[in-house]
């Protein structure tokens, strides 16, 4: 019928994502929740000089695991969330410009995500050092999150482009 003729017209245009162009898919992911998928090699950006690795996400996962803290992640990888089963602290779980949030700035928002963040007391906050899937996404687009961040928490660990920061335990009784 005419939704299966769309449906056939659409898988047609369907090209491989730009994220894996070019990957090879050689063995099985070492996290047992993810045991089922392959990890591109490379994984690159369309828009950076950037590649993710796999290693560098199986040490992220372990990390955060180990540490049983309260996370934030900026902006891409929320997925470990779901492979940490925790939620997500504050109301938007993947950032995107104009989709998951306006393209004009927020500032409700914007402090609703701070407010969040020190409602459920996370400790930690893992930022993206370039950002897979946007060129045009920064923390610069919410700025009392990046100066929260700023104010809050210390670099303490980068594990590829993941840098890591601990809520600085001199202010602690501030939140």
């Amino acid at each position: 019928s005419y939704i299966a003729i769309c449906g056939i017209r659409v898988a047609l245009r369907q090209s491989a994502h730009v994220l894996c162009s070019g990957s090879r898919f050689p063995a099985y992911m070492k996290i047992d929740k993810l045991r089922n998928l392959r990890w591109g090699q490379p994984t690159k950006s369309e828009y950076y000089n950037l590649e993710v690795k796999e290693e560098d996400f199986v040490n992220l996962y372990e990390y955060l695991k180990a540490e049983k803290k309260n996370i934030f992640i900026f902006p891409d990888f929320t997925i470990f969330y779901a492979l940490l089963n925790v939620p997500s602290p504050q109301p938007i779980l993947w950032f995107h410009r104009g989709q998951t949030y306006p393209k004009a700035y927020d500032a409700k928002l914007d402090s609703w995500i701070v407010d969040d963040l020190i409602k459920n007391k996370v400790e930690l906050v893992v930022l993206e050092e370039k950002y897979l899937f946007s060129q045009y996404l920064s923390l610069d687009d919410f700025p009392q999150l990046k100066t929260f961040i700023q104010k809050n928490f210390v670099k303490t660990h980068q594990i590829g482009i993941f840098n890591i920061f601990k809520k600085n335990m001199a202010i602690f009784k501030l939140f």
